[in-house]
């Protein structure tokens, strides 16, 4: 993929997950597609605060860092008011300042690292 190979990302290093977001225009649709994307553990509940978790946990994959590539990014979430996508770009975002940013809290970084969570868009 050349967007792996702009961004500088190596399968090693990186676990790498796609999204078409023409497969995600409702939240529910996009809810899966993210948990199929990662891997999500039969636990997860479909929900925003499900979806929070598990991407600050993430432990069932094998790499130290991650990437999420969004294609068509312009109909992600476009059956939804415009304030439920952007709310899902803003936990996304902060998402991937907390892997940068551990410890977050007192604690954290016994049982996660420090991580590179990149989103892109395509």
């Amino acid at each position: 993929m050349e967007a792996m190979i702009s961004e500088g990302i190596n399968e090693q290093e990186y676990y790498v997950a796609v999204l078409d977001g023409s497969l995600c225009s409702t939240m529910k649709s996009f809810l899966i597609k993210i948990g199929k994307a990662f891997k999500f553990p039969s636990y997860y509940g479909r929900n925003l605060n499900a979806l929070n978790d598990c991407l600050n946990d993430l432990e069932w994959l094998d790499k130290p860092n991650y990437i999420l590539f969004i294609k068509n990014y312009n109909e992600l979430l476009s059956k939804e008011p415009a304030d439920v996508k952007s709310h899902v770009l803003a936990l996304l975002d902060r998402v991937s300042k907390q892997w940068a940013n551990v410890p977050n809290y007192d604690g954290e970084d016994i049982y996660r690292k420090r991580a590179d969570f990149r989103i892109k868009f395509l």
